[in-house]
């Protein structure tokens, strides 16, 4: 895959979003949310991704399974997410994350569907959710967790979702970017957050966002970091913030041997 960046202006945000939107809307056409609450209700209890990665005693790694993102301008060649999956998990992955947007990963509720049936991992849904079908579409499919990206939702919006999330047993993972989003996100109490060092409006990255907005995030709530992580000195340095994990994407997608990819961004980390 390509690593060159491009911006994403918020025009063309506002296009996926509402691309996003009248894919649910069909999809709740199709199935009914009461139909995707009684296949919800067939699942196995999640897993607590917060456990797993609070309790494996190292930092933790979030591998991320996409077939294509907007900040590279390729695919992932040979793409089959229960390959990835399998190989994530032999080599020492914690959770997985799945891109599931059709028009932003290239990815769909399959995939998701696919992992979860393949690995005894935690797995998050990664995606741009913004209604209740969304979370008991991920429930149903198997997920675990789901993530909710506070820069795109209102605050009353993610405080339901967040809510949704619990009430269904899973992990609400939120995305921020700033201090406003940390201190917003945290009276709803989810209880992991999730830093980007990427903002998702410019694609401009910066390591010291995990570091600077860290201390604003309670004890009590686990924290990784995610974006921009692609050697094993940028997560050594997200580390020193005290953080419980990352989430790594492309520096893991690329490379034709992912296990020894692994070892050498977690040189420093795993020692």
């Amino acid at each position: 895959m390509s690593s060159s960046y491009s911006p994403l202006s918020k025009d063309m945000l506002k296009q996926i979003v509402e691309h996003t939107k009248s894919v649910v809307e069909q999809r709740k056409q199709e199935v009914p949310l009461e139909g995707v609450r009684a296949l919800a209700s067939m699942q196995r209890r999640p897993s607590d991704l917060c456990s797993q990665i609070r309790e494996d005693g190292r930092l933790s790694l979030i591998a991320q399974i996409r077939r294509a993102a907007p900040e590279t301008e390729g695919r992932v060649d040979n793409y089959d997410p229960v390959i990835l999956a399998k190989r994530f998990e032999s080599i020492g992955a914690s959770a997985l994350s799945v891109a599931t947007n059709e028009h932003y990963y290239q990815g769909g509720i399959a995939d998701l569907t696919l992992v979860t049936q393949n690995t005894h991992l935690p797995v998050i849904r990664h995606d741009f959710v913004y209604d209740e079908y969304q979370i008991v579409e991920a429930r149903a499919a198997g997920a675990d967790a789901v993530l909710l990206v506070a820069a795109l939702l209102e605050p009353d919006v993610l405080r339901d979702l967040i809510s949704t999330t619990h009430r269904n047993r899973m992990t609400a993972v939120v995305q921020v970017q700033s201090k406003e989003e940390v201190l917003r996100a945290i009276q709803f109490e989810p209880r992991l957050i999730a830093i980007s060092n990427r903002d998702l409006f410019t694609f401009e990255t910066n390591l010291d966002t995990t570091r600077r907005l860290r201390e604003y995030i309670p004890s009590r709530m686990a924290v990784i970091s995610v974006g921009a992580l692609r050697t094993a000195d940028d997560i050594a340095y997200v580390q020193q913030a005290e953080i419980h994990g990352v989430l790594i994407g492309q520096a893991l997608l690329d490379p034709p041997n992912a296990r020894q990819a692994v070892q050498e961004l977690f040189r420093l980390a795993w020692r």
